[in-house]
């Protein structure tokens, strides 16, 4: 996992950041593909390599479990929390650590115990929405 030039910047950066870390090594069943686990206060996070770009999830520390053997349910995709929480999402809309850290206060707070519950009700509704447009983009006419 240390080959990967962006991992090599991300692991030093979250860690400056308060987070730690935890290394995994390349998956070889899904071609060497990457997930970096990391928490800190109270918010969990993933990082993923995806044959190439970087993508990252998030959700409560407190909902966090070692290995990272959490449902997918459990994890929200950074456009999914960041249109939630009115957080603005990067100019060119591809996830980038400085989006990141720019937002870890608003996410920070808003995963806190004692805010989860409405925020995973503004989640659930903008998964619900993103959902539906997805769907409804997708829809084919039926031939007369």
């Amino acid at each position: 996992m240390k080959e990967d030039p962006w991992l090599q910047e991300a692991i030093p950066t979250l860690e400056k950041w308060g987070f730690i870390v935890f290394p995994t090594s390349p998956d070889a069943y899904h071609f060497g593909n990457w997930v970096l686990p990391a928490a800190r206060d109270n918010v969990a996070l993933r990082l993923i390599r995806d044959r190439g770009p970087v993508h990252l999830d998030l959700m409560p520390r407190a909902r966090f479990k070692l290995p990272v053997r959490n449902p997918e349910s459990d994890w929200y995709t950074w456009d999914v929390v960041g249109e939630a929480l009115r957080i603005p999402p990067p100019t060119n809309r591809v996830f980038s650590l400085e989006w990141l850290h720019g937002s870890l206060p608003v996410i920070n707070d808003a995963f806190a115990p004692e805010n989860w519950e409405r925020t995973r009700e503004l989640l659930s509704r903008v998964e619900e929405d993103k959902r539906r447009r997805f769907t409804e983009g997708r829809r084919v006419p039926a031939h007369a």
